[in-house]
């Protein structure tokens, strides 16, 4: 049975690369999982901070507050479910 990338390296006419006999191409599968794991998080998070209303922001600045204190009054408690999620 192939797999996606070994069916797409036959098309060009590439031998296929059996990934799990060797520590190196194992090594390459886990660190591309992970890889991939870690962007489907990224999109999550950055789908969260833009929803957060950037009318919020206006007014602490306006009141006076710094960047961490935007960052843990506003940001992190809006972006909390997502968090937890």
């Amino acid at each position: 049975m192939d797999g996606l990338i070994n069916t797409i390296l036959g098309v060009f006419g590439i031998k296929k690369i059996n990934w799990m006999a060797s520590p190196e191409g194992a090594m390459t599968v886990i660190v591309a999982l992970r890889v991939w794991q870690f962007g489907s998080a990224m999109v999550i998070f950055l789908a969260a901070l833009n929803g957060v209303p950037q009318d919020l922001y206006e007014v602490v600045s306006i009141d006076g507050a710094g960047k961490w204190a935007q960052f843990f009054k506003i940001t992190v408690p809006m972006i909390t479910p997502i968090i937890f999620y």
